[in-house]
């Protein structure tokens, strides 16, 4: 994979992470529950660092890192509709559309990881993927999927 490429790459998962970001933080404004308004929350920084590391990875490979989301990202992920949702104040919908933006940011990163990444780039993708991973599982635990009842 050319560093073009990686960049332009790079750049695809940034969109991503600042789309969740979005996403996570205008969910817990919905939130009545203090723990799952936190962890939404907490679920939007994880996001915004992880973008923020990919900005860096694509200036060291000499490129221009994306510096926002797209609104094709939103429509695509699922997050677009969530402001709707908040309005209405919908949480088990919410969590429903907080779970299918990671579902398409969990398939951003394996598309992503079944390229062949320059070595500085594969570990940190991987990590940003377990953690992307991780969140998505706990979406559907049973004590986020309690905001459903």
């Amino acid at each position: 994979m050319t560093d073009i490429q990686t960049v332009a790459l790079l750049n695809e998962l940034i969109r991503v992470c600042i789309d969740s970001a979005h996403g996570f933080q205008t969910a817990a404004g919905a939130m009545q529950s203090f723990d799952l308004k936190q962890a939404l929350e907490e679920f939007s920084q994880e996001r915004q660092r992880f973008a923020e590391e990919l900005q860096a990875l694509v200036a060291g490979l000499g490129g221009e890192a994306a510096g926002g989301g797209s609104l094709s990202g939103m429509l695509q992920t699922g997050w677009f509709n969530l402001k709707t949702l908040v309005a209405g104040h919908d949480v088990s919908e919410v969590v429903v559309q907080c779970e299918r933006g990671e579902e398409a940011a969990a398939n951003a990163y394996q598309a992503a990881l079944r390229e062949e990444l320059p070595l500085a780039v594969r570990p940190v993708i991987a990590r940003q993927y377990e953690e992307v991973d991780k969140v998505l599982q706990r979406l559907r635990t049973t004590e986020m999927a309690s905001a459903r009842l």
